[in-house]
């Protein structure tokens, strides 16, 4: 029943973190490898994982992705960013989205009689840009975030910040990170939940270009955490991917047409909570 939608998103809500769909991935690719994206995200998952990674992307100029995500519980969610970058590959600007949504929630009393049917959604949009600064290439997003509850509302800014470095050739990339660097979320009623700040830093290894590729990120949130993964090409046009994280194991396919990709990731129980599934179109021109 969707009623215990709302005791999944109220711990959230009401104690620790506000938000905590923030700390989870963006994207089917970085979802079936772990979230381990600090240092190689591609396509426009770059302004979520990493602003200062949207200069890392090769032979495309510009790059769209849109997200869905099919939950436990009844929940949905999505992610959707384009970003454009200059045509000497100095600069780069992006826009971005991501949300959870659940509704047809039944509201029953201490008799458990239904009550009033309501939805519970947050989510987070922005604008993200990115500059080189010699060999390092620095980002920075600036977030909208909000959250609605039966009665109430809320909002409130911040920003993350990111930078990505090859110094050592490009099969070996460098990246770190700082996200949701805000002063909080301010509800209707005055109470203020401080947002999961986190920060991290990655590691990318391009084993054979194009074809194989290991990625492991570190992040600290209260805890330290570590995510791993890998993806290996077949034929340049069908991809396998496979992640480990604190969500569990993960699993993923990818298939490339020319400029055109489409990624699927399954989380068998993320977390103890049950399967998830995102699947992502991606656009590069």
């Amino acid at each position: 029943m969707k009623i215990f939608v709302f005791l999944m998103f109220l711990p959230g809500l009401l104690f620790s973190y506000a938000m905590p769909f923030l700390k989870e991935s963006a994207g089917a690719r970085a979802e079936a490898m772990g979230g381990a994206s600090a240092a190689a995200p591609k396509g426009a998952d770059a302004v979520f994982w990493n602003p200062g990674a949207m200069l890392l992307l090769s032979g495309w100029k510009n790059a769209v992705t849109c997200s869905y995500v099919r939950l436990d519980y009844d929940r949905a969610g999505g992610y959707a960013a384009a970003f454009e970058r200059s045509e000497d590959l100095s600069s780069a600007f992006g826009v971005f989205w991501s949300g959870r949504y659940s509704g047809g929630i039944e509201d029953r009393d201490a008799l458990g009689n239904p009550g009033a049917v309501f939805s519970l959604s947050a989510g987070t949009a922005g604008l993200a840009g990115a500059l080189r600064l010699g060999p390092v290439k620095a980002g920075i997003a600036l977030k909208y975030y909000y959250s609605s509850l039966p009665g109430t509302g809320a909002r409130g800014f911040g920003a993350d910040f990111g930078v990505s470095a090859a110094p050592f050739g490009p099969c070996l990339v460098l990246g770190g990170t700082v996200k949701d660097l805000s002063s909080g979320l301010f509800w209707d009623t005055g109470r203020v939940d401080r947002l999961p700040l986190s920060a991290g830093t990655g590691i990318c290894y391009r084993a054979i270009p194009e074809k194989l590729e290991f990625a492991c990120d570190l992040e600290y949130q209260d805890e330290l955490s570590v995510s791993a993964g890998a993806e290996y090409f077949i034929e340049d046009m069908l991809c396998l991917r496979a992640g480990l994280s604190r969500d569990g194991p993960a699993f993923g396919i990818g298939l490339n047409v020319r400029n055109y990709t489409i990624d699927y990731a399954f989380l068998p129980d993320k977390s103890s909570f049950g399967a998830e599934h995102t699947i992502s179109l991606t656009f590069l021109y």
